[in-house]
């Protein structure tokens, strides 16, 4: 009896080390994207939720408007499963929304549109926790989408094809890696808008980019179901049955009034 409970406490002392999601983090998150100005400084996994680190800098060459997004709005970031694109995660909210290192909002209200403005003189950072459920381990790969509706647009911060990566991946790095990442792309960043104009640039100053806007898909309409005439169908001929005629009665009116017998034999 003994060993047999023991057996059932080791047995369900594993199933719970299965079934437990252990916390992490990703410091080397690997992803794609379509504007250099933002990256994702790293990717935590507590025991409840995925947090996505972003990190956006401002061009200093033209003036901007940046927006933020709370999770009631259209344009809220969400997951959306690259091998099964029907399964999307929505993000649960932002924390710790944070303009050249002072906090705007610790958490940004799910109704709210935070909206900012750059006069386009000097660069500045935007940093911001974006906080998800915690993941399912089926998950492997995932676009990171500011607006599923707005997945094709390039002026929105996405992060495509980015890897969900288990606690033991060997690619996860450490805090180091993540601040070199972050030193990397800031001295990039800070190379590049302080480089000093070209003629070409001189006659043709930069313009803000151009965001192609890809057309609405032509959505054929549902064809009419035909027609059918349903023909009447025809009545059956009226039968007219004439009545048998009655064969003709003999004439007795001669021989009865001569008192004789009719001979039926003619």
């Amino acid at each position: 009896m003994k060993k047999i409970f023991f057996l059932l406490i080791i047995c369900i002392t594993f199933i719970i080390k299965i079934g437990a999601q252990p916390a992490y983090t990703d410091y080397k998150p690997n992803y794609k994207k379509w504007n250099t100005r933002y990256i994702l400084d790293k990717i935590e996994y507590t025991k409840t939720r995925t947090i996505f680190h972003f990190r956006y800098i401002t061009s200093s060459q033209f003036g901007e408007t940046i927006t933020f997004h709370g999770a009631n709005n259209p344009d809220h970031w969400c997951l959306e499963n690259i091998d099964n694109p029907t399964e999307v995660y929505h993000m649960i909210e932002i924390r710790n929304l944070a303009r050249s290192g002072r906090i705007v909002y610790s958490i940004l209200p799910n109704d709210k549109i935070a909206t900012f403005s750059s006069n386009g003189q000097k660069s500045e950072t935007f940093i911001c926790e974006v906080h998800f459920p915690r993941l399912p381990k089926t998950l492997k790969r995932a676009n990171f989408l500011e607006g599923y509706a707005a997945k094709h647009l390039t002026n929105h911060f996405h992060c495509l094809n980015v890897r969900i990566k288990t606690f033991d991946d060997p690619e996860n790095g450490n805090k180091q890696d993540m601040y070199n990442r972050i030193t990397d792309f800031e001295d990039r960043i800070k190379k590049e808008d302080q480089s000093p104009p070209s003629l070409l640039d001189l006659f043709f100053p930069p313009q803000p980019p151009v965001v192609v806007r890809p057309k609405p898909p032509i959505i054929n309409p549902r064809p009419k179901p035909p027609v059918i005439i349903v023909k009447p169908k025809p009545k059956p001929p009226v039968v007219i049955v004439k009545p048998k005629p009655e064969p003709p009665k003999p004439d007795l009116s001669g021989a009865q009034a001569q008192g004789g017998e009719v001979d039926e034999r003619k």
